[in-house]
């Protein structure tokens, strides 16, 4: 009878391990490029600003005008230019002005003493006046600014906050500024609170003044009359000196101050101040010939563009004031006539110079809700079979980066990714372009298929679906089953399709590739930008831009187990022994992420020997010509395509055996690949432990 023994293949207690290791001649070939991007001028963000009344500011926004150095402490606004641009500021509290003094002869008589300097009759003096600084502050109510912080525009205006309307306020939002409001025939000053009052629109200047000696001729006849005013007498003026009143009323424009009844987007017709130009949502109303520019705004019960008020004024002449008496009187005296001791002079305040009255104030950017599509980026996922119509094999989760090591140069990728429309109006015809950034500040325009154009890190790339036809289906939690976007692969002006319902989310794709200034190791932003409204599409609360890290080298590797347990056999069952290796933890992978600069494969080889042979406890060793190498066909990593791939249909191991081969035509071998060979040991007779075997691979 035959006698059946179990021999196994063992290492270290009835293990059989073979290694697989990188053979020192792998050529690792490193195409990484510079990480030179080109990159469009900074643009900031313009935060919107509304009046508050409230205590503390909603989340997301700030107190901007409630301690010194913040920009609206104390300030009144003014329209400005976006040339010119936000946060000038200038005025002041008060001013005063410059006047002439005229001062009339004395005709008043007395006689003269001899040897004393009197003055003569008719003389005339010099005057030195002092106007009072008086307030530009016009009539006004102070109120608090708040500044979205969390930045640019929010998707929801909170309750109580305040607006600015050209006409009657839409239903949700009620008048401050009409007959009895606070705010009515008021002009706005932010400040720490929202109830002080104070200001007004005329004003008048005390003026004080000194009616200084002028030289006079001693007069020496002797006599014994009155009194007689001296040579250096001064005078002052009699009683409160006045200047007429006049208008101080900076130039204003009427507007509605209206409140937010409860939160909800912005509404068209809204207008709010910026501190940089606002997206294109919103239309300017401040530039050159726009009914803000140059403005301070008043409340009102109605709008009025043409407003009022004045840079600069002056005041009329104040004329025919009576000096008092002079300060220096001589006793009895006779002789020639000499002027009384108790004579007076008219005085006359002329020519007041021209100043201006502007309170103090900053200078702001005021734009005007012009549109009610009101888009946000929502939920997007990347899938990995670009070349499919309808995507299916997803790297990641929706939202959620993929994973790094397959991100390789020229490796196409397609985004699929919704936007949601709250503003309750639609968009037709209107392309969304991408956009690919490194640090979400400076975005840049994606490259259009290989035409030479070198801007981005990316470029699009021809998959499935043809740019500008209407998705089939959609993938991402949110979107509509029925309003659908479409494939984009270009990012020309307005194609036809490019429809967005008002208050849908649409789902839209968009083919890409790594292009010449893509660089390994980076992570990439991706922004998607609406043509008709000229502005970046914002994200949606809670949400994310799609992003990705490209692989760690643009390069050629391999990864294999670190130990395989090749199982066991009884001897005599058959000529050979046979082991295919176990799904997933013995795979060997390829990755080939170099890409070249017109986006194909080189090419690559990857062969296996043994370098190492199997001995058992007996010193029995299994010689290379006894192993027998089979590959079978390769799998593809996240649907990367195997056409052009080969691999060997089973050879003896007396010499390096060639495990898959990649033509490089096109970009056949892009992209990670797995095999799962099989091994097979014959004339094995004796029964032992058999260790120590190393496959040495090679990838060119």
């Amino acid at each position: 009878m035959m006698v059946k023994l179990r021999k196994k293949l063992s290492f270290a207690s009835y293990l059989l391990t073979v290694l697989f290791l990188f053979g020192l001649s792998a050529i690792y070939v490193d195409l990484t490029p510079s990480e030179t991007i080109i990159k469009e001028a900074k643009a900031a963000v313009a935060n919107l600003h509304l009046f508050w009344t409230g205590e503390d500011a909603p989340d997301g926004w700030t107190i901007v005008s409630d301690g010194g150095g913040e920009d609206f402490y104390n300030k009144f606004l003014k329209g400005i230019d976006t040339t010119t641009g936000y946060g000038g500021t200038g005025g002041a509290v008060d001013h005063n002005h410059t006047t002439d003094v005229t001062v009339y002869a004395t005709t008043s008589e007395t006689a003269a003493r001899g040897g004393i300097g009197l003055a003569p009759t008719n003389h005339v003096h010099g005057g030195n006046e002092t106007v009072s600084d008086e307030d530009n502050l016009p009539p006004y109510r102070q109120i608090k600014v708040i500044e979205y912080t969390t930045g640019g525009v929010p998707d929801s205006i909170p309750s109580g906050a305040i607006a600015i309307f050209d006409d009657t306020p839409p239903d949700g939002w009620t008048s401050i500024s009409g007959g009895g409001g606070n705010y009515n025939q008021k002009f706005l000053r932010a400040s720490t609170d929202a109830t002080t009052t104070s200001g007004s629109n005329t004003h008048t200047h005390d003026i004080t003044a000194v009616i200084s000696n002028s030289p006079q001729a001693e007069i020496g006849d002797n006599g014994i009359l009155s009194t007689a005013g001296q040579t250096g007498h001064t005078h002052t003026l009699s009683g409160g000196v006045t200047s007429p009143a006049v208008n101080n009323i900076p130039p204003y424009i009427d507007v509605i101050l209206a409140s937010k009844d409860s939160a909800g987007i912005p509404t068209v017709g809204m207008i709010g101040f910026f501190d940089d130009t606002p997206a294109s949502g919103w239309t300017v109303v401040s530039n050159g010939g726009g009914a803000f520019n140059g403005k301070y705004l008043r409340g009102n019960t109605s709008y009025d563009a043409v407003g009022g008020g004045a840079l600069t004024h002056t005041h009329v002449d104040a004329t025919g004031f009576t000096s008092s008496g002079p300060n220096n009187v001589l006793g009895t005296g006779s002789g020639t006539a000499a002027s009384s001791g108790s004579h007076t002079h008219t005085v006359d305040f002329t020519d007041f110079s021209t100043d201006n009255h502007e309170p103090p104030h900053i200078e702001v950017i005021f734009a005007k809700r012009s549109t009610a599509y009101w888009p946000r980026m929502g939920n997007w996922r990347w899938y990995a079979d670009e070349e499919d119509e309808a995507p299916g094999t997803a790297y990641a989760a929706e939202n959620t980066v993929p994973p790094q090591i397959e991100m390789g140069k020229n490796i196409p990728i397609k985004l699929r990714i919704n936007i949601q429309e709250i503003g309750g109006a639609a968009e037709n015809n209107s392309r969304k372009k991408l956009r690919v950034s490194t640090d979400q500040e400076t975005w840049v325009d994606v490259d259009p298929i290989d035409t030479g154009v070198d801007k981005a890190a990316y470029q699009y790339y021809d998959g499935g679906g043809a740019d500008n036809d209407v998705l089939s289906s959609v993938v991402l939690s949110g979107s509509s089953s029925t309003d659908k976007g479409i494939h984009n692969e270009a990012n020309s002006d307005s194609p036809s399709n490019s429809d967005h319902p008002a208050s849908t989310t649409v789902e839209f794709e968009y083919c890409i590739e790594p292009d010449t200034l893509s660089a390994a190791n980076t992570t990439y932003y991706f922004q998607l930008y609406d043509q008709t409204l000229a502005e970046a599409i914002p994200l949606a609360a809670g949400k994310s831009y799609p992003s990705l890290t490209t692989a760690g080298a643009f390069s050629l590797t391999i990864s294999t187990p670190t130990a395989v347990y090749l199982d066991s056999w009884e001897i005599g069952s058959s000529a050979y022994h046979e082991y295919t290796f176990s799904v997933g933890v013995e795979h060997i992978t390829i990755r080939d992420n170099r890409g070249t600069t017109g986006g194909d494969s080189s090419g690559w080889t990857c062969s296996v020997e043994v370098t190492s042979l199997l001995t058992n406890l007996d010193l029995e060793t299994i010689a290379a010509s006894n192993m027998y190498w089979i590959t079978n066909a390769p799998t593809g990593l996240f649907d990367a395509a195997t056409t052009g791939i080969t691999g060997e249909t089973g050879e003896y191991m007396g010499s390096a055996v060639t495990a898959l081969t990649a033509g490089g035509s096109g970009q056949q071998g892009l992209g990670g690949f797995t095999m799962l060979p099989t091994v097979r040991i014959y004339n094995v007779t004796n029964v032992g432990n058999y260790v120590g075997g190393v496959f040495t691979f090679t990838l060119i």
